[in-house]
């Protein structure tokens, strides 16, 4: 059985999804513990190769340590890039991810399990208690931070216990003396004790979590598929009964109504985003709630769709108590009886206010000068496009003037770069104030604006804005006890007379401006006419 999601795309909805959910999950836990447990592999790597320096050839210790600490820093770096995979919650990226902590784990288990080779080479007991303490707290941590995916458990477990047991039996057989012999012999048993019990115990911590898992996705899915599991029952009247003990403390609201498309039922999540309580609107259409916002035709519409597929989701503005107007994103279910008859209607919705800020604050960024609030060079370019193809169309003259501050860089240079915001912002609002519907001004960066000038009906009128525009700069700029002078370089093309494609005529428009500015006798602007624009 499949769903469709927000997207569009089919999703599975059943055991398979619910597995795959379960798996991201488990993915998701095995690397939150990567940076800790590499922290804890390097500090034992360091103290163990300090502990054998004296028993062992420095090359075959710097050699292991070197392995350690380029282990340690893959792992770290594998973590990294799963923090930054979008899609790892997709099947195939889960599974690769399980590979790699599975890869991961293996590795620096078998580089501490090599450590088990210094034990026949250590002259003291003491040094055989300190590192097996070592193993010890290694394995108790693994079952913390790998007992997740079993397989990288077996794989670290197994890697880290056997060369430690083997060679503590290999001790005891070859020790000299039956006193020592019995000493080394009991502590790999009680070794191969721990290891077992650590065994069982991380098998235990496995299936708890795998529980909670399913217990909690279990959970999640109940409450995204509430009209379609009521439908599976023969009595709708008990069934909805049963799902409002689930529904009640759910994250989404959730509204339910009758056949007549009257309220029957709303959950406490319901009340907290609309404002109003179960008693304020039970018997009530849930036009109550209703913003206005969507026309009759939207909601004929979506009654279109529920009649012909029993479901319906989308974006819908409604309405708060308080009078606010809100977004959400609502999902309709129909509940029909064993005589395929409609008996309810179940809507569950959640906020999306927060997610539709953030996106309006993106688009902002994405066209908009975030110091000046002028669209920034790409909207402008948009718009230029658009209006040139207008204009062509029309036959109607179309202007680009370039324009860069004179003396800009002395005021910031000057004054800092404080006192230069905000000369930017009161130029902006300056040439906005000369402009006519239909004209678009941008700043392009640093000290350069461009200005678009639509409908016009000569030169004339291009060249009565340049005076304008030079005329409305020319006051000075008083910031607190500062006086600020600054001046214009503007260059003037116009569409159809220079060109009509935008490549050229804001080549033409640049050239002419950035002659203007050579010019260095105060402001002016400048019309291009070929290698000589005119004055």
């Amino acid at each position: 059985m499949k769903l469709k999601a927000q997207t569009g795309q089919e999703v599975p909805s059943d055991h398979e999804g619910l597995q795959q959910r379960i798996r991201a999950a488990v993915a998701d836990t095995l690397y939150q513990n990567i940076p800790l447990l590499q922290v804890a592999n390097l500090f034992i790597a360091f103290i163990a190769a300090y502990t054998f320096y004296d028993y062992l050839p420095t090359p075959l210790i710097l050699i292991w340590l070197l392995a350690m600490v380029l282990t340690s820093l893959w792992r770290l770096e594998v973590y990294r890039r799963f923090g930054r995979d979008t899609r790892r919650q997709a099947e195939s990226r889960t599974g690769h991810w399980l590979r790699m902590s599975l890869l991961g784990s293996l590795s620096s288990g078998i580089l501490l399990g090599i450590t088990a080779i210094a034990l026949p080479f250590a002259a003291h007991m003491d040094l055989v208690f300190f590192l097996l303490l070592l193993v010890v707290g290694m394995l108790a941590g693994s079952v913390s931070s790998l007992t997740a995916y079993l397989p990288t458990f077996r794989a670290y477990y197994i890697s880290v216990s056997v060369p430690f047991i083997s060679v503590m039996v290999y001790l005891a057989l070859e020790a000299e003396g039956i006193e020592s012999g019995a000493t080394l012999a009991g502590i790999a048993l009680m070794l191969m004790i721990y290891s077992v019990i650590v065994y069982f115990f991380g098998l235990k911590s496995h299936r708890n979590l795998m529980e909670g898992l399913r217990h909690r996705f279990g959970y999640e899915q109940i409450s995204r598929e509430l009209g379609r599991e009521i439908r599976k029952r023969e009595d709708a009247q008990e069934e909805l009964m049963l799902a409002s003990r689930i529904i009640a403390n759910v994250k989404e609201g959730i509204v339910v109504t009758d056949h007549n498309n009257r309220i029957v039922r709303v959950n406490e999540t319901f009340s907290t985003i609309t404002g109003y309580s179960q008693d304020e609107v039970v018997g009530k259409s849930p036009s109550v709630i209703s913003s206005g916002k969507q026309d009759k035709s939207f909601y004929q519409a979506m009654w279109r769709q529920l009649c012909h597929h029993d479901e319906w989701e989308g974006e819908i503005w409604n309405r708060r108590k308080n009078g606010e107007v809100y977004p959400e994103w609502l999902s309709i279910s129909v509940i029909r009886d064993h005589n395929n008859e409609i008996t309810n209607y179940v809507g569950w919705f959640r906020d999306i206010t927060e997610r539709k800020r953030e996106e309006e604050r993106l688009a902002y960024l994405a066209n908009y000068d975030v110091l000046t609030g002028l669209p920034n060079r790409s909207l402008f370019m948009e718009q230029l496009d658009i209006a040139l193809a207008d204009c062509q169309e029309r036959n109607e003259l179309l202007a680009v003037l370039f324009i860069d501050l004179n003396l800009f860089k002395e005021v910031n240079d000057t004054y800092g770069h404080d006192v230069g915001d905000i000369v930017l912002r009161e130029v902006s609002l300056r040439i906005k104030s000369l402009l006519r519907e239909g004209d678009i001004v941008a700043r392009l960066g640093g000290d350069e604006f461009i200005l678009m000038l639509r409908k016009l009906d000569s030169v004339a009128d291009v060249e009565s804005v340049a005076d304008k525009l030079l005329e409305v700069i020319k006051p000075p700029f008083c910031i607190n006890d500062i006086k600020c002078e600054i001046g214009l370089s503007i260059g003037i093309s116009l569409a159809p007379l220079h060109a009509q494609e935008r490549k050229q005529l804001l080549k033409y428009a640049d050239d002419s401006m950035y002659r203007a500015k050579q010019m260095r006798d105060g402001s002016r602007w400048l019309i291009y006419e070929g290698s000589a624009p005119k004055v």
